[in-house]
């Protein structure tokens, strides 16, 4: 089971006298930090449907210029099935099934993606990258931007 392997693999690289937390570190240098940090922002009734969809067309249309202090240079739009090179203004088609998604993409290769959950009235926001803390202050700029537009 799950439990056993953990000990399988402490015990592994302890004998190379590292913890899982270095091995975990390790990993993070190597491949990027992929932080999914996750917010939930919730919509009750048909006038809630309304605002949420209305917000991520907001988004569509204005996506923010800086994220946690990087600029935004790509938007992926997976509903329009379209990838804008915000610097050039170039739009590519993105071969992908047609999604209520926005991707964020900055300087730093940082991605912000925010979609509205299948299955509850929610819109979530997610970001990943490779510094945990700049992907925490780009989820939660994300995040109070989306409160404030709740208030």
């Amino acid at each position: 089971n799950g439990a056993m392997l953990i000990v399988e693999m402490a015990a592994f690289y302890k004998n190379q006298g590292k913890t899982l937390v270095d091995v975990m570190s390790e990993l993070y240098k190597r491949f990027g930090y992929w932080n999914n940090e996750l917010f939930n922002f919730g919509f009750e009734g048909a006038d809630g449907m309304a605002k949420m969809l209305a917000m991520m067309d907001s988004l569509r249309t204005q996506a923010p210029a800086m994220l946690g202090g990087k600029r935004v240079v790509r938007v992926d739009d997976y509903k329009l099935s379209t990838s804008l090179d915000v610097e050039t203004g170039e739009k590519t088609k993105l071969d992908f099934p047609s999604s209520n998604v926005i991707v964020l993409g900055t300087e730093n290769k940082d991605k912000v993606i925010i979609r509205p959950s299948g299955t509850e009235p929610l819109i979530r926001v997610m970001a990943e990258g490779e510094d945990e803390a700049v992907i925490a202050v780009v989820a939660n700029m994300i995040a109070s931007v989306i409160r404030e537009q709740l208030a």
